[in-house]
């Protein structure tokens, strides 16, 4: 047997499995990872793709950014900026090189998310998703709020404690998302549209959204800075109270909503009105009113008096029956204005007093109906309570303790 002849297991591999064999190894080894660079030779193909280099002072890594990531973030992909990027590394397997995929890109430094912010702004505002001129009047008398913040923060803990003092018959309904860092964007613009999908007779779809957070840094509230959000406000057909940080701090979130409150406490008195405010300018304005009539009624008294004294012994008998005629024409007359003015008077008032009612928190309870707590919470769907849960029934003379015992089906009533 001749000594050069090859055996299959020492036969040279093609070049391109090498490559794939690489490739997958590097996928499955850093298929989520977080690069600080900066931006160098930056280009957008007609695809829309965008393709870049990431480098610092002692190496380079080529990157691409597919149509999708690069819309979003076209204002951050610019040379010169340094950014955060996260994606996955991968390889070019058709020359065999190294690139990262970028799924997200975070501007680094205060300077560079002041000039992104900028930018960002400037578009989106030629775009007129800041016009004054499309921005709605929130309802005076919401019957569902939506709140779209973190539920474990304190801004959500003052927003209900503010709602159930001015106007407790509002029902407020949470979505619990992230306010900062990767993906806190994405999950606040889906709530928000989360919100909008319901539809028009569904009790939780709300009447007015607060979207907001407490305060925080330029790059904390970043966030609320990104276009996914500040396109979803936009578009939200249901009106938007921004609460962004304090008073200082300005987001793209806030030009893009409805209206701004200077902090999630204001949000909150924004959309709710006050309960006893109300109560006290009913009664105000019950007074006023009687008030006014009273004084109607006493100057038209007194101006038939003068009428009767001036005309009674000092006239002819003839002008006396005229005048006496006409006083009987005057006083037909006040006696319509007087009734005219006590029934839209009462009227007013009956419906003041309706509105009034309606907006009572213990109607409800006075009907027969009982409000079911759970730890201090009230319990809104069966499904949420499980055997042996200990429940507190709240009547309108009084409470009522109980244990859950079974949970049944709607169709086992």
């Amino acid at each position: 047997m001749p000594r050069s002849s090859e055996t299959l297991e020492n036969s040279p591999r093609p070049l391109h499995e090498l490559v794939a064999e690489v490739a997958s190894s590097i996928r499955d080894t850093w298929s989520d990872v977080r690069i600080r660079a900066e931006i160098s030779g930056c280009t957008v193909a007609g695809s829309g793709h965008a393709y870049l280099t990431l480098k610092d002072d002692r190496s380079q890594l080529r990157a691409v950014a597919w149509r999708a990531v690069a819309d979003r973030y076209r204002d951050l992909l610019r040379d010169g900026t340094e950014v955060v990027v996260r994606g996955s590394l991968t390889v070019y397997e058709a020359r065999g090189a190294l690139q990262l995929t970028i799924t997200s890109v975070q501007p680094l430094g205060e300077g560079a998310l002041r000039r992104a912010f900028e930018a960002l702004k400037a578009r989106l505002g030629a775009e007129g998703l800041f016009d004054e001129r499309r921005k709605r009047p929130l309802p005076p008398y919401p019957r569902t709020i939506g709140i779209v913040t973190s539920a474990s923060g304190a801004v959500i803990r003052d927003v209900l404690t503010i709602l159930g003092r001015r106007y407790p018959v509002a029902h407020a309904v949470i979505a619990d998302v992230r306010v900062q860092g990767e993906g806190a964007a994405d999950e606040i613009a889906a709530a928000i549209r989360r919100f909008n999908r319901l539809d028009d007779g569904d009790p939780r779809r709300p009447d007015v959204l607060i979207v907001g957070r407490g305060g925080g840094s330029l790059e904390d509230l970043w966030a609320f800075n990104e276009e996914i959000v500040a396109r979803a406000v936009h578009a939200s057909g249901i009106p938007v109270v921004s609460a962004v940080g304090h008073e200082t701090d300005v987001t793209l979130c806030d030009l893009a909503a409805d209206l701004r409150a200077g902090t999630p406490s204001m949000a909150a008195e924004l959309v709710a009105p006050s309960v006893p405010e109300m109560l006290s300018s009913l009664r105000l304005r019950t007074d006023q009113a009687a008030s006014r009539l009273e004084r109607l009624v006493d100057r038209a008294r007194r101006r038939l008096d003068a009428l009767r004294r001036s005309h009674e012994y000092h006239s002819p008998m003839r002008r006396i029956e005229r005048l006496s005629q006409r006083t009987d024409e005057l006083q037909l007359r006040l006696d319509r204005r007087i009734a005219h003015h006590l029934e839209r008077a009462g009227a007013r008032l009956r419906a003041l007093s309706s509105h009034l009612a309606a907006l009572e928190p213990l109607r409800p309870l006075r009907n027969g109906f009982a409000v079911v707590e759970r730890n201090g919470r009230v319990v809104r769907r069966a499904a949420s309570v499980e055997p042996g849960d200990a429940l507190r029934l709240r009547f309108e003379d009084g409470t009522v303790d109980a244990t859950a015992d079974r949970r049944r089906s709607p169709g086992n009533r």
